[in-house]
Parts: structure tokens; sequence; C-alpha cells
């Protein structure tokens, strides 16, 4: 995710104890890809719920 820029490592806090811990946080590109899966997401789950509602009942 670093190497397509869909995230930014901020590197450490100050304080942290464990020097291993790194803190991320998403690029502007990658709040633009997410913000384009959320909307595709919610159209599957849309498309999804007008199959279900739309479904011949069984007698």
């Amino acid at each position: 995710m670093i190497e397509r820029r869909l995230v930014e490592e901020l590197g450490q806090k100050a304080g942290d104890e464990d020097p291993r811990r790194r803190y991320y946080r998403l690029s502007s590109l990658g709040r633009s890809v997410l913000a384009a899966e959320i909307g595709r997401l919610e159209n599957v789950v849309r498309e999804g719920k007008l199959r279900l509602h739309t479904r011949p009942r069984r007698a």
C-alpha cells in the first residue's frame, strides 16, 4: 500500500516504548480509492437487496 501511495508512514510517536511500532495514515490518493471502493460496495449491497426482494416466493 505504501508502494502504491495509498498510505503514508508517519514513523514513531514520541514516548513509544516499542521501537518497532510505526504509524500510518491514508494519503489523499488512498482516501479517493477508499471512497470509490465504498461506493462500489454500496452498489453491490443495493443490487443484492433488490435481487433478494424481487425473488419469487415459493408456495
